[in-house]
C-alpha cells in the first residue's frame, strides 16, 4: 500500500450522507461472523473502527454484485461500476450522482478512506478475483486459487493491517509506520488462513458442486474434480473433511 503523503478526504460530502453510509456500513458488518470482522472489534479508536466498516461494507458490496447480478459476460460491468466508485472514495474524489450505487456508503468510504493510504490496488484485486467467479472460474493450477486467494482473501487483511498498526492524524488523515507495505504482512498469512477456511467448508462445498481447491493440489492428494460430481465419492470427501 502506498505510503506517500497522503490527502484529506473532500469536504464537499453531505456530513448527513456521510452519517447514513457509516450506519449501513456498521450494519453490513455487524451481520457477518468472520473472524476478521471479530478481531476488528478490538479496535478502541472510532477513526479506526469506522474506516474497518466501511471498508469492509464496499467490499461486500462488490462481492455482491456477483450474486445479484449473476454470472455470464454481462455479470463484470455492475463488478466494474462498484470498482470505479471504491477507486474514486479511496482518492477522495467521489462524488454521488443520480445512478451512484449505494452513495451513502460509498460516501463513507470517501470520508474514512479518501485521507488514507490504502490505495486502490487492494480494491482491483479483489474485484479481479470477482469476475473470475463471473466468467465460471476454473481452478486448474496454483496460479489460478493465488488470483482468487489474493482477492478474496489478501486483499481485506492487507486493508486491515494498515487500520490496525495505522496512526490517526486530525481530519482522519491516517499514516502507516510498517517498515514495509501491509501487503507484505497480509499475504502468506491471508493465504494460510484462506486454505483453513476451505478445509472448514469443503463438506458444504461438496454438497453444492462448488469447486473451492485447485486440480494440482487435489491430484496430490489422489483426487479429483469427480469427488464434486459423483455423489458417492463426495461422500467420502465430505466425510474425510469433517472436524
Amino acid at each position: 500500500m502506498a505510503r506517500q503523503p497522503l490527502r484529506v478526504a473532500a469536504p464537499k460530502l453531505s456530513p448527513t450522507l456521510v452519517r447514513q453510509g457509516l450506519a449501513r456500513a456498521r450494519a453490513i458488518t455487524r451481520r457477518r461472523a468472520s473472524p476478521l470482522v471479530q478481531a476488528a472489534r478490538s479496535l478502541r479508536s472510532p477513526t479506526k473502527r469506522a474506516s474497518f466498516e466501511c471498508t469492509y461494507a464496499a467490499k461486500q458490496i462488490i462481492g455482491d454484485a456477483v450474486d445479484e447480478h449473476g454470472s455470464g459476460r454481462g455479470g463484470s460491468a455492475p463488478i466494474n461500476r462498484r470498482l470505479a466508485q471504491a477507486e474514486a472514495a479511496m482518492r477522495g474524489e467521489f462524488t454521488p450522482s443520480a445512478d451512484t450505487i449505494k452513495p451513502a456508503l460509498f460516501a463513507a468510504l470517501t470520508a474514512f478512506g479518501g485521507a488514507s493510504g490504502i490505495g486502490v490496488e487492494a480494491w482491483r484485486r479483489l474485484a479481479r478475483a470477482r469476475q473470475s467467479d463471473v466468467r465460471g472460474r476454473r481452478l486448474g493450477r496454483w496460479g489460478d486459487f493465488l488470483v482468487c486467494s489474493e482477492g478474496a482473501s489478501v486483499a481485506p487483511v492487507e486493508i486491515f493491517i494498515y487500520i490496525l498498526t495505522t496512526d490517526v492524524g486530525p481530519r482522519r488523515v491516517t499514516r502507516c509506520g510498517l517498515p514495509r507495505d501491509s501487503t507484505h504482512y497480509a499475504g502468506d498469512l491471508a493465504l494460510y488462513c484462506y486454505l483453513v477456511h476451505i478445509i472448514r467448508g469443503l463438506a458444504l462445498d461438496v454438497r453444492t458442486s462448488v469447486e473451492t481447491l485447485q486440480g494440482t493440489l487435489l491430484r496430490r492428494c489422489d483426487l479429483d474434480k469427480g469427488c464434486w460430481l459423483e455423489p458417492s465419492r463426495g461422500a467420502t470427501l465430505e466425510r474425510s473433511c469433517r472436524w
